[in-house]
């Protein structure tokens, strides 16, 4: 059970599986949200997926360092 659960640790914490997260909950939120965007941040009208865009984009960035460490190494 110790060895499932630090395999599972490893593949959550990989920089990849964060970014294709990251970039999934920003594509998904998008779609729902992009219709009423403009019209939600002008009236202060927030919803779920808002945050979830946010959260996203922190997501993405967050992993961007790494991804761009890990690709310098590989090019090497």
């Amino acid at each position: 059970m110790k060895k499932l659960l630090n395999l599972l640790k490893k593949f959550i914490d990989n920089p990849l599986v964060q970014l294709l997260i990251g970039a999934i909950l920003v594509a998904t939120s998008l779609s729902e949200a992009w219709e009423t965007l403009s019209h939600d941040l002008t009236n202060s009208n927030f919803h779920s997926h808002h945050g979830v865009i946010l959260y996203g984009i922190a997501m993405v960035l967050k992993t961007l360092p790494d991804c761009i460490e890990g690709i310098e190494k590989m090019t090497k």
